[in-house]
């Protein structure tokens, strides 16, 4: 009696002491707050119904505190809940004491065993489903390093995490699924994850989480869980399957998404999922509300997504023919994996609603059609009315759209130009024939194009057509003043004429008249030698070898001559430009 009377007088309540109490209940001792002290150290072990002597008392009333009421409330379900006489008295107070306990988010072994004999799914309401996940979801870790003074919690989905503390080694830690990290922290903030702990589920309640679920899905913990759940089965079926997401599971992943806390990464997971939901409902044969996943996919941020994802939601706007939606993305984004066929619809659509005004980025992906050869009339047509290009595509072009009975616009008069600026002329013959027999010609653009003609036939050697000649023939012939036509016709023309075995009699007289012209202006070359079949020819010229020399333009080359064989020095001797860079002797 001395001894209980002095341990409750200084507060003793550790385990150790309970053997002293068990001797004063035992001995029923009258001592004031014998009772409240004897379950105050009533060991975690304890596995014995307390007397009836006992629970009568505390059933009158008592000072307990919440660890010393959860000890006895747990014993009276344990082993006193079939007794009427005895579980009377204490379940309204137990039903009370485990609301209260619940919405203050406590747990502990004995708060496990009364929330699973008083907490039923069908008392659960939204109030209570706000906090009762994290108690059954808790956990019980034990660490033994005297160092440690918290268990953190990271969540791979969250950018937030948790501390616990720890009081005697235990800690009670909702971890909500296998993904949760757990990282021991000591008094001076560093942290440790090789650290040796035990755990345990400190009770079972999937019945309940699921029922929390139901009246509040917003919970963050529940929320995601489902959210992965619903990722997994997606990524599991494959993203071929357009059917494979319910709108529930749907709904489900938006609510995920509105987290703040949500991880980017995370976030970004959840968003492809949403997009490969959203498309698919939208794709020809797709099932689900077009209207509303046509409204999501153009209020998502598109920044943050892939290019394929981009270009997933571009395919279907297309298909639900949302044009200038899926254009105003591909201006922005560009328009990498995007096949050719949606681009080409999206492209001839556009440009109908523009009324083929010209427009660069238009006219840049109706070139890219036209190399993957999926053009049809519509671009073929822009292009021929728009395009600039090297001369091969502009080429390709031209050809194509001819083939296609389109119009060409003035598509061959500006590649016919662009060939005689460039000098690129190697296919300029197939182009002037185009031009000419299709469209009403320019005198200065003909007049350019035999000229350069003329060029490349006499100072280049390069052969010409006969349509060449008959030009320059004509020309000459319907000219009043023979003295302004170019020296370069007369030139081409008479050497033209030398090389030809006979010549009508007009051409006759014309070779006669315009030789007489380029030798008045002091032009003699190699092949007047020939010539002199059909037009007179000064005879220095008939009994002496001209040599002729091309060259560079005002330049002034230099014959080195040495005549007889004995000679062992060679002489200097000037030559005379005729024309342009030509230099005989």
């Amino acid at each position: 009696s001395a001894v209980c009377a002095m341990l409750i007088r200084g507060g003793c309540r550790g385990e150790r002491y309970f053997a002293w109490y068990e001797k004063g209940v035992e001995e029923k001792l009258a001592l004031t707050r014998l009772y409240e002290h004897y379950l105050y150290c009533l060991p975690e072990d304890y596995e014995k119904p307390l007397s009836r002597e006992m629970l009568l008392y505390f059933s009158y009333g008592s000072e307990l505190n919440e660890k010393g009421k959860a000890r006895l409330y747990r014993n009276v379900l344990e082993f006193y809940r079939d007794d009427e006489s005895i579980f009377r008295f204490y379940e309204r107070d137990i039903e009370k004491f485990a609301l209260s306990q619940l919405f203050d988010g406590k747990i502990s072994r004995d708060l496990a065993v009364i929330y699973q004999n008083v907490i039923y799914p069908e008392v659960v309401d939204r109030q209570l489903a706000q906090v009762l996940p994290s108690v059954l979801k808790s956990n019980c870790i034990a660490v033994k390093d005297k160092n440690i003074r918290y268990v953190v919690v990271r969540h791979e989905e969250l950018t937030v995490e948790d501390a616990y503390p720890l009081t005697g080694g235990t800690a009670y830690v909702p971890l909500f699924s296998s993904r949760d990290i757990l990282m021991f922290q000591d008094e001076a903030g560093n942290r440790f994850m090789s650290t040796p702990y035990e755990t345990s589920a400190a009770m079972e309640g999937e019945e309940l989480a699921r029922r929390c679920f139901q009246v509040y899905p917003e919970h963050p913990s529940l929320l995601l869980n489902a959210c992965q759940k619903v990722l997994y089965q997606e990524e599991r079926e494959g993203e071929g399957l357009p059917d494979s997401m319910t709108e529930e599971e749907e709904r489900i992943l938006l609510k995920a998404l509105a987290e703040p806390s949500l991880h980017s990464l995370y976030k970004k997971k959840i968003m492809s999922a949403l997009i490969r939901r959203c498309v698919c409902s939208m794709m020809p044969g797709g099932q689900g509300n077009r209207e509303k996943a046509a409204a999501f996919l153009l209020a998502a941020d598109k920044d943050s997504m892939s290019s394929g994802e981009r270009a997933q939601i571009m395919r279907a706007l297309i298909a639900q023919g949302c044009y200038s939606e899926a254009y105003d993305m591909l201006c922005r984004y560009g328009s990498e994996r995007l096949g050719t066929a949606e681009l080409k619809k999206l492209v001839a659509k556009m440009l109908l609603d523009s009324l083929m005004r010209e427009d660069e980025r238009l006219l840049s992906l109706s070139f890219q059609i036209f190399q993957e050869g999926q053009a049809d009339s519509t671009i073929l047509d822009y292009l021929c009315e728009y395009y600039n290009g090297t001369v091969d595509q502009m080429f390709c072009i031209l050809l194509a759209a001819i083939r296609a009975q389109t119009d060409t616009s003035d598509m061959e008069e500006r590649l016919l130009c662009q060939m005689l600026f460039t000098g690129c002329t190697e296919k300029m013959d197939r182009v002037f024939d185009l031009y000419a027999s299709r469209k009403k010609t320019r005198e200065m653009i003909v007049k350019a194009y035999f000229t350069v003609k003329c060029i490349e036939y006499f100072m280049e050697e390069k052969p010409a057509q006969d349509k060449v000649f008959a030009y320059l023939e004509g020309a000459v012939y319907n000219s009043s003043d023979r003295d302004k036509i170019p020296d370069i016709y007369l030139l081409a023309l008479t050497k033209y004429y030398s090389s030809l075995p006979s010549l009508r009699r007009e051409q006759q007289e014309l070779c006669r008249t315009i030789t007489e012209v380029l030798l008045e202006a002091g032009m003699e070359f190699a092949y007047f030698k020939d010539l002199s079949r059909f037009a007179a020819v000064p005879e220095r010229l008939l009994d002496k070898e001209i040599i002729e020399f091309h060259g560079e333009k005002d330049s002034a080359p230099v014959l080195m001559v040495r005549v007889l064989p004995e000679e062992q020095e060679f002489t200097c001797e000037e030559m005379k430009e005729v024309y342009k860079g030509i230099f005989i002797r």
